[in-house]
């Protein structure tokens, strides 16, 4: 038995340190692995059949070690729980400044739970059961390295993390155990790997469908194959034999998990068929400039019974614009010159459904005369309409348009004019977390600028 002082040592560099979870059958969850390096230990998860996710806290502990070792099983005293042994150069694993990825020198061979994206990651929202896995004390004070499945709740979401509460969660120390959400169809996917945790109280995971970019830029892979790399569906050639989470009765590690249960083709937001709904609730209705410019705020109201709105765009003039908003309230400012603007919003759930709201008329410039006397005799004009005043522009969060063109003219068929735009990032957006006593939720939105040419 190790002298208390290193075992407490092995226990703090240890992962995943599930508190009060079950000890997982041979080969269940087998996605979630065991991390040494040299005498130093963590947790990574298989987020691709060559791709592991990890905390670099373990690596960095011994900067110098060439090689990182992989573990695969369950390390329990039931016969053959101990699986294959994958070393890693370490010139084959990048990481940013809390986590990273290692590529395996060959695919394993089992089903993996990969990243949850688009609706699947829209399953995981606050309030949301997620199952946590890794290997850990069964107790605190205890240790051990066996594989323990607990389970944990979503209390908030932002800034590329997320934050679990429950009474089964990994202990300060571990780094890189794997979140998991079950979809409709019965498979699982990974929502996210371990930061930092209390052992009692809260949590911290990385939300990695916010980093699939940067996954798929230092390792060459897809990691994930049933979606594009904005989260819609697109089920490609590897969008087969899916993780769909343990049944006891998955075989051996010495079979390499050969019973491990899969969905053989897994459906890709499944039943959602109902578009969204939106509305511009900003303006409320028609309304008109005498200037030779306006400035327009526009605000929508957008929501989705399904797996949720995705964003909320503006089409003007019959052309989609590409500036988009992801975050309620959604808003956009529009710099309009001179004409008939005929404004409508477009909102698209994860499921890639969307729907159009009503259509909003902005007249720019002064309104063609209509007939009429003034106290003189003489023939003038009334305006259409008299209000004048510019909407309440409200806060800064905002989506900026800017137009050039003129949709209202006619072209030489008397057919509308359209706009072709072009989109120019400006700052990107993101939820922040803020700790203020326990836990306070900030959010920052995204900015985007649009400048139209005519067409």
């Amino acid at each position: 038995m190790a002298p208390p002082a290193l075992a407490l040592w092995i226990q703090a560099s240890l992962g995943a340190f599930i508190l009060d979870g079950t000890p997982a059958d041979v080969c269940a969850y087998p996605s979630a692995v065991l991390v040494r390096v040299d005498v130093s230990a963590c947790s990574g998860t298989l987020i691709h059949p060559r791709v592991v996710a990890l905390e670099r806290s373990c690596p960095d502990f011994l900067p110098t070690s060439p090689t990182i070792s992989f573990r695969f099983g369950e390390f329990t005293e039931v016969p053959n729980s101990s699986g294959p042994i994958v070393d890693v150069p370490r010139d084959q694993c990048t990481f940013n400044d809390v986590w990273g990825v290692c590529v395996l020198p060959e695919a394993v061979e089992f089903p993996i739970a990969p990243i949850a994206i688009g609706c699947e990651r829209a399953l995981a929202h606050r309030g949301a059961e997620l199952t946590l896995v890794g290997n850990g004390t069964p107790v605190e004070g205890g240790f051990s390295v066996v594989k323990r499945i607990g389970t944990g709740t979503v209390s908030a979401v932002g800034d590329g993390i997320f934050v679990v509460e429950g009474e089964q969660l990994p202990c300060t120390g571990d780094g890189g155990s794997p979140a998991f959400v079950r979809l409709s169809d019965g498979s699982v996917r990974t929502v996210g790997i371990a930061r930092t945790g209390s052992c009692r109280s809260l949590a911290t995971y990385v939300d990695l469908a916010e980093h699939v970019d940067w996954i798929e830029e230092v390792t060459g892979f897809d990691v994930t194959p049933c979606h594009d790399a904005e989260g819609f569906p697109e089920p490609g050639p590897d969008c087969h034999d899916l993780y769909s989470g343990p049944t006891g009765d998955e075989g051996t590690w010495d079979e390499l998990c050969i019973g491990a249960a899969a969905i053989p083709n897994p459906s890709v937001c499944p039943g959602d068929v109902t578009p969204p709904s939106v509305q511009i609730v900003q303006p409320e209705s028609d309304v008109g400039f005498d200037d030779e410019s306006a400035t327009v705020d526009i605000v929508l109201d957008a929501t989705d019974l399904g797996y949720g709105v995705r964003d909320v765009r503006l089409e003007i003039g019959g052309e989609l614009l590409d500036a988009e908003d992801l975050d309620p309230p959604y808003q956009f400012e529009l710099e309009l010159p001179l004409g008939d603007w005929q404004i409508r919003g477009a909102a698209r759930d994860w499921a890639g459904n969307v729907a159009l709201s009503d259509t909003l008329v902005v007249h720019v410039g002064p309104v063609d005369p209509g007939p009429g006397v003034d106290e003189t005799g003489t023939t003038t004009g009334e305006r259409g309409s008299d209000d004048e005043s510019p909407v309440d522009p409200g806060t800064d969060d905002t989506t900026t348009a800017t137009t050039g063109a003129e949709p209202s003219a006619e072209a030489e068929d008397g057919s509308p004019k359209g706009c072709a735009c072009d989109v120019a990032d400006r700052d990107a957006g993101w939820l922040s977390l803020a700790w203020l006593g326990m836990l306070g939720l900030g959010r920052r939105r995204r900015r985007r600028a649009v400048d139209a040419c005519r067409t």
